[in-house]
């Protein structure tokens, strides 16, 4: 709050007092809906309906934050009877310099005019000497004019002087409600007694600086920090380096060591009151344990769920009672929706709820969910926290959260069971994790005669996010950088995937039907990724990826002309890393016989025509580069896991 201490008057009690609702309102809410769900959860834990990991441990640790929400509140509403008092204060003190400023105006416009009067008569030694003085000939004007001016002149002086000591007074009586704001605002009952908030506050720090901040503050202290600055969620989901991040994760352990039965670290009162309060932060935060992530990404997933089937429930009502479209339309604006909007939100939150709906057995993890306009998500096959070695797939074009999370999921599933079965050293899933990363804006689809696909701007873009997830691995697992880290790229994605290893190292790479390598990576040596350890493949039947590197200018829809009118660079990204002169391994995508298996190759473009026909409840004799029972997922399989040098790759 900023304050004029020499402006008694300054400020807005209006403004005061909404400051003071909004802690009320928000007590309130923690009253009614924190508290009572902190209940609800603690008696669901506790009566065995809760089988996840941790129930025990999140009924110790809720039924300490419990009471520390009982103090928050208090807290709350002490701060918000401050803020009264202090608008009220201000109010009378706005009242009461006006009526200074107002009587300061007008004295000095009286003294301006008696002043200005008086200099208009001619000098008392020029009037004549008598018994009664003559008028003056010039001004018709007598001594005795001259002296009541004087007078009045005085008079007017010494108004303005006790108006000044008015004012003074005024200020002083402003800097002492200032002070006793501050003062109720920093006492004991509005800061619960918590010696840990930053006295020196958040504003003008970096978000690394704000962490260090905030290490080791109580659960308590937590909640207070975020209610009372609204921003400060978005400033903590600014925070870039995972490492940072991890520590002040790790700065809320009570119990170093303590571990669950999965080995997953036990939360403490803290964790847990920022998985209540912040979820969305936490599930998208590069170095907090994907665990905790899932769960944030999972209680932010369900909670738009609800949302979206409650309106649904409120749509059917109004067709039953054949309301029209137009409440509906308005029921939508309130909610922030327009029919588009909320149709895209649904198919998001279905998609995501489908594909995690099909884990069969394994672990999925939702370790990226950042809904919006174009919506990201990642699903992890296998556990994140506990995995020695992580692939990420990166899609290529047409692909979005909506659209394609099942179909990348499945993707996932099929290289992560091809690796478990593949792997001689690593023989449960607790070893592996093959991520389903929808975390860029892709191409639209070149079939539907969009031309973004021969463009690099979106893989730049996309290869800045790929870089933060593959840095939050690390910082989140405490790895070295690139240690035990592979990427699986299909078409696009391998021009998304190669600038972004440019930068950020990995152990291996694949590039499957790519679409092309952007024209500042000619060569192997200009990715961070070990000698021998980037590998390439295409199919002979595949004649789409040869589009995104140009060598198709002549086809219907994607002629010359059309490349032309674009504004485009026809050869933004030509670079073909199955060429020799790249320098990648190349494996085969045909059909081949491993171990007395016969193996598919790839018919197409297409990364996994037989899991798409699958979920669509259909049959298709067509098979992809990473459908299962095909020599490109064995072969994928093996460099992922960077036993492509075994000497078991189908070669091309």
């Amino acid at each position: 709050m900023t304050t004029h201490p020499e402006d008694p008057g300054a400020g807005e009690p209006y403004g005061i007092r909404h400051l003071a609702s909004v802690r009320r309102a928000k007590a309130e809410e923690l009253r009614t809906v924190t508290a009572a769900g902190l209940q609800r959860a603690i008696g669901v834990a506790g009566s065995g309906e809760w089988s996840a990991r941790s129930a025990t441990a999140f009924v110790t640790s809720a039924q300490t934050v419990l009471p520390e929400v009982t103090v928050l509140v208090g807290q709350l509403d002490s701060d918000a009877a401050a803020l009264d008092r202090y608008a009220a204060a201000v109010e009378q003190l706005k009242a009461r310099a006006a009526a200074v400023r107002a009587a300061q105006a007008t004295r000095s416009q009286e003294l301006a005019h008696s002043t200005r009067v008086l200099s208009w008569m001619l000098p008392a030694e020029l009037l004549p000497i008598s018994g009664h003085p003559a008028p003056n000939p010039a001004t018709g004007t007598t001594d005795f004019d001259r002296a009541r001016l004087g007078n009045d002149i005085a008079d007017s002086k010494a108004s303005l002087r006790h108006l000044d000591a008015q004012w003074a007074d005024l200020v002083l009586q402003r800097r002492q409600a200032d002070a006793a704001c501050v003062a109720s605002l920093s006492s004991t009952a509005s800061r619960g007694g918590f010696a840990g908030l930053p006295a020196g506050g958040t504003t003008g720090l970096t978000p690394e600086q704000l962490l260090q901040r905030m290490a080791g503050l109580s659960a308590t202290e937590l909640t207070m920090l975020f209610s009372a600055d609204p921003g400060l969620a978005a400033r903590v989901a600014k925070v870039t380096d995972p490492t940072a991040v991890a520590a002040w994760w790790r700065s809320y352990n009570t119990s170093p060591g303590q571990v669950d039965k999965s080995g997953h670290p036990v939360l403490s009162a803290q964790q847990l009151a920022l998985l209540v309060i912040v979820p969305g932060v936490l599930g998208n935060l590069g170095g907090i344990p994907y665990t905790v992530r899932d769960s944030a990404n999972r209680q932010v997933l369900a909670a738009q769920g609800k949302e979206l089937r409650a309106l649904m429930a409120d749509r059917d009502k109004m067709l039953a009672n054949g309301d029209g479209s137009g409440p509906w339309i308005a029921l939508l604006q309130e909610h922030g929706y327009d029919s588009a909007s909320f149709g895209a939100e649904w198919n998001t939150v279905t998609a995501l709820e489908k594909s995690l709906g099909a884990a069969g057995g394994l672990t999925y993890q939702l370790v990226q969910f950042q809904p919006g306009l174009v919506p990201f998500a990642a699903i992890s096959a296998g556990d994140m926290d506990t995995a020695s070695q992580v692939t990420v797939l990166v899609p290529g074009m047409a692909t979005t959260v909506s659209s394609s999370m099942q179909e990348q999921t499945g993707d996932a599933r099929n290289l992560f069971l091809q690796q478990r079965a593949l792997d001689k050293v690593i023989h449960s899933e607790s070893g592996l994790a093959v991520v389903a990363w929808i975390g860029y804006d892709t191409p639209r689809s070149a079939s539907e005669g969009h031309i973004e696909v021969v463009s690099s701007a979106q893989a730049k873009v996309g290869a800045v996010h790929l870089q933060g997830f593959l840095q939050g691995v690390t910082g989140a697992r405490g790895w070295t950088p690139g240690e035990n880290l592979s990427v699986v790229a299909h078409s696009y994605g391998t021009t998304t995937a190669s600038l972004a290893l440019v930068h950020t190292p990995v152990e291996n790479l694949t590039m499957l039907a790519s679409a092309g390598l952007d024209r500042a990576i000619p060569s192997v040596h200009d990715l961070q990724v070990p000698a021998g350890h980037v590998w390439a493949s295409e199919a002979s039947g595949d004649n789409v990826a040869d589009l995104g590197r140009g060598d198709y200018l002549g086809s219907d829809k994607f002629s010359k002309a059309v490349w032309d009118s674009a504004r485009i660079p026809i050869y933004d990204h030509p670079v073909d890393p199955t060429q020799p002169a790249f320098g990648a391994h190349v494996f085969s995508s045909e059909g081949a016989t491993v171990d007395g298996v016969k193996l598919h190759g790839s018919d197409w473009h297409f990364a996994s025509p037989q899991v798409e026909a699958q979920l669509a409840g259909k049959t298709t004799d067509q098979y992809g580069y990473l459908d299962r029972l095909t020599t490109p997922l064995y072969n994928t399989g093996l460099t992922s896991l960077g036993l492509g040098d075994s000497g078991a790759v189908v070669s091309r």
